[in-house]
């Protein structure tokens, strides 16, 4: 499941200024964009440069809307605000599902399974039919719902049936335990998944 095209273009509209906003604090990237167009135009590379730095300095979502450089309306004010509980880390897709896509949290203790939806394409268009997939992404509220932030990048690894039973138990035990998870807020945890080295291996069992 997607978002609508109106609700596409809000979400693009949206995190341009507020990247937008970011580049010219903190003078990231020569890239200059100010709108979604422009933004989505501006090579993967600088967005994602840019969109570390905020989540590694969230006080900057804050500023922004006190600041409101972009004259946001006070609804679009607090989707923005609301990005504070964003999710960065490394997930598991597991299963392209009706009404989400299920990420599993990668090296988490416990995991969480959380429901996000695709922004204009459908997350089996941007992850591949085979799962399942490990991504590096941000996951993001957005009006009671769970988005990704349009910038994923997946990893070459191949995963034996061992290593599969595994996740399917992981799964089944989040979603014992927290139910599949599918807004975020200040009651999620954690906000920051830290790096770790992932435990699944690049090869049969």
């Amino acid at each position: 499941m997607n978002l609508t095209a109106d609700e596409g273009k809000l979400f693009y509209d949206l995190y341009a200024v507020l990247l937008s906003f970011v580049n010219r604090k903190l003078k990231l990237s020569s890239e200059q964009f100010s709108d979604s167009r422009e933004y989505t135009s501006t090579p993967p590379e600088a967005r994602t440069a840019i969109r570390e730095a905020l989540f590694a300095r969230r006080e900057l979502i804050d500023e922004f809307v006190h600041d409101n450089p972009a004259n946001l309306k006070a609804d679009e004010l607090e989707i923005v605000a609301s990005w504070k509980h964003a999710l960065p880390g490394k997930f598991c897709v597991l299963r392209y599902l009706k009404k989400y896509t299920v990420f599993l949290t990668s090296g988490g203790s416990p995991n969480r399974a959380y429901g996000v939806l695709g922004l204009a394409d459908p997350l089996e268009a941007v992850i591949g039919p085979r799962l399942p997939r490990l991504v590096t992404t941000v996951l993001l509220p957005f009006q009671g719902k769970i988005i990704y932030d349009g910038l994923v990048s997946g990893y070459n690894i191949t995963f034996g049936g061992g290593i599969k039973r595994t996740l399917n138990e992981e799964y089944k035990q989040a979603k014992e335990t927290f139910g599949i998870v599918t807004s975020l807020g200040e009651t999620v945890v954690p906000a920051i998944i830290p790096p770790k080295k992932s435990k699944w291996r690049s090869r049969k069992d």
